[in-house]
């Protein structure tokens, strides 16, 4: 239902929108390196500048997106009517990530997924390698005990929960 719920949310668009942005960011600080003017810019700042725009940009798509799947398990969860459900469906989604993880891909931990392909899983893919501080900010997707736990209040506020 939560999947359902990107469509209806909009999400797509929402996320198209913010991708352009971003990428316009990142084009305007290479202009801004390329075709900016004044010779005595200091070079430093220049290369910051060209530097630390796209990293920005990226940070706001991801907390964009991190938002958008807390509102889609919402949204999945009032239609469903059964947030815990969605929340043990989350539960054993990152149990998978992390036996993934644990065992590889081919059955050997030699042959590890691609971290690449990180933002096409529902729950952090690959035992959620990306840990705490400013790590967090680069996720795609909310950490699962804070979805399970966003489940759970709303369990309880639909009076499902103790």
């Amino acid at each position: 239902m939560a999947e359902l719920s990107h469509v209806y949310n909009r999400d797509i668009l929402i996320g198209s929108i913010a991708a352009t942005i971003a990428t316009a960011i990142t084009a305007l600080s290479r202009f801004a390196l390329f075709f900016g003017g004044d010779e005595d810019a200091n070079p430093i700042a220049q290369i910051a500048m060209i530097l630390l725009a796209p990293i920005a940009a990226i940070l706001i798509q991801f907390a964009v997106t991190r938002s958008r799947e807390t509102q889609a398990d919402t949204s999945g969860a009032d239609l469903s009517g059964k947030p815990l459900a969605l929340a043990s469906a989350l539960r054993k989604l990152e149990a998978g990530g992390k036996e993934l993880a644990r065992r590889g891909v081919g059955g050997t931990p030699a042959e590890q997924p691609n971290n690449a392909f990180s933002s096409l899983y529902i729950s952090a893919p690959f035992g959620g390698a990306v840990r705490g501080g400013l790590g967090n900010a680069f996720r795609t997707h909310p950490k699962t005990e804070d979805r399970v736990r966003n489940l759970e209040q709303l369990a309880r506020r639909m009076g499902q929960m103790a």
